[in-house]
């Protein structure tokens, strides 16, 4: 019953996921045309928004892949379920695996056994934030005092 559950978790969120390393023409040809679209972070070219099976994601495209995704449910009062949160980090292992969860504060951590990528998930945002190890060592170098 256990694996009947997660395969339909599966199909329904196999049109909301997006993965590290995604051109910007992937990313369209899975989700359409973007609903909104702004400057990158700093690190990051632009940060484009998806809307897809009730599922918000942003993309941060940087040195033209995806290297930072955001995911949120759409209905703001709902948070992401562990099995939503094992399928997107699973889109975004490649040839590695995901490490245990690290609780830290309200939210988890894991980081991807390649060391490639990291992922947080925070509990009160209700927001997961997958990205590059690439991608986060060049945000903490660009990070002012301010944000620390």
């Amino acid at each position: 019953m256990t694996r009947l559950i997660l395969l339909l978790l599966s199909l329904t969120l196999a049109s909301a996921r997006a993965g590290l390393g995604d051109t910007e023409s992937q990313c369209l040809d899975q989700f359409g045309p973007s609903a909104n679209q702004t400057d990158g972070s700093g690190v990051g070219e632009k940060l484009v928004f998806y809307e897809k099976g009730g599922v918000g994601i942003g993309v941060e495209f940087w040195k033209g892949r995806a290297s930072c995704l955001f995911y949120k449910k759409t209905i703001r009062s709902e948070g992401l379920s562990d099995e939503e949160i094992e399928a997107f980090l699973k889109e975004s292992a490649d040839d590695s695996f995901w490490e245990g969860a690290h609780i830290i504060g309200e939210g988890r951590r894991w980081a991807r056994k390649d060391g490639k990528a990291v992922a947080h998930y925070n509990a009160q945002q209700k927001l997961l934030i997958i990205m590059t190890d690439a991608f986060a060592i060049e945000r903490m170098k660009n990070r002012t005092p301010s944000d620390q």
